[in-house]
């Protein structure tokens, strides 16, 4: 284990700093001005960051500031303006979410990384004391001097995506992470983050599908995906020919012949019972489908006929009236 160091500080004065000392020995590693932290407004984020919640001025709730300062840079702190004055703060493990309280006793959630506000509501009716995130960072427990104790849940967007797998309920928010949940203890059992944008899909697989072995498969459990058809594709198979219904041209007597023919066949299923009664079904088909072509056929032939009786009588009617006008004509004359 490496070394440890004592950081303290105090909400009297500004002026009085933090300071950073050496555990085993005592001796000062650090000190940094200018800082008041409010009660339990003090914190390490993610071993990298001094986070302080500055004090302001007695009966003040307005301009509050929280102050990041980096360890490993001697550099000018970070400033963060918020609504109103902050005392307690507490961040999650992973260093996700920072959380404050105020006077006022509204609580108020961040993400640190992007620095939005996530949420804040009023959590208590009286000064709220100090606030704590459970061990596995799904829960925000806060404490006041109304005497009470409240637990919130931390997730605080949307849900945009549930699925199950063998070690219990995985859900997903628009805070771009997806959780895995004990559901006896309603506990995170572990967090994912997604930074390339919000997780709206969740899907179980098996793990050694991703090593492409197959070799434990049987070979019934084996799948092939094919190219799917962008339109339906006619059937010309004679294989296919029981599965259709009878054509236009076949009467309903003959579709109710069919059918039974093919129950019969369900009910004698040997091959050659099967072969002779698919070589009658062709053989039925194919007749009515020649009796079609002839009906279309003598169709076609007797409108042609009608046409020309009509023509005919249009072309006679058109010489009787010429006659009568040339017959008229001369009488006139």
């Amino acid at each position: 284990m490496g070394k440890e160091a004592l950081v303290v500080c105090t909400d009297e004065s500004v002026g009085i700093g933090i300071t950073i000392w050496d555990m085993e020995n005592g001796n000062q590693l650090l000190h940094i001005p200018t800082c008041s932290a409010a009660p339990h407004g003090l914190l390490c984020l993610r071993k990298q960051y001094l986070v302080a919640a500055q004090t302001r001025k007695h009966g003040s709730h307005l301009n509050g500031v929280i102050f990041f300062w980096p360890l490993n840079k001697p550099q000018s702190p970070v400033r963060s303006y918020t609504m109103e004055a902050i005392g307690p703060i507490s961040c999650t493990r992973s260093g996700t979410y920072l959380a404050g309280g105020a006077p006022s006793g509204n609580a108020y959630v961040w993400e640190v990384v992007s620095g939005r506000l996530l949420k804040n509501w009023h959590a208590h009716n009286k000064l709220l004391k100090s606030l704590a995130f459970s061990n596995d960072d799904s829960l925000l427990v806060t404490a006041a001097d109304d005497g009470v104790i409240c637990v919130w849940s931390v997730i605080s967007e949307p849900i945009t995506a549930l699925t199950f797998s063998a070690l219990g309920l995985v859900s997903a928010s628009k805070d771009l992470t997806a959780c895995i949940w004990d559901i006896s203890k309603w506990a995170i059992v572990r967090r994912f983050t997604h930074q390339k944008g919000p997780i709206t899909n969740l899907v179980v697989i098996p793990q050694s599908t991703l090593l492409g072995d197959t070799s434990h498969m049987r070979v019934s459990d084996q799948f092939h995906a094919s190219v799917l058809d962008k339109c339906p594709q006619p059937t010309s198979s004679s294989k296919d020919i029981l599965a259709f219904l009878p054509s236009c041209a076949s009467a309903a007597s003959s579709g109710t012949n069919l059918l039974d023919q093919q129950i019969e066949d369900f009910e004698h299923k040997t091959p050659a019972t099967l072969r002779m009664k698919l070589e009658t079904s062709v053989e039925r088909r194919l007749q009515a489908i020649s009796m079609a072509k002839h009906v279309m056929d003598i169709n076609k032939h007797l409108q042609s006929c009608l046409l020309d009786m009509m023509r005919k009588r249009f072309n006679n009617g058109s010489q009787k009236e010429r006659k009568g006008r040339k017959l008229k004509t001369q009488e006139e004359k």
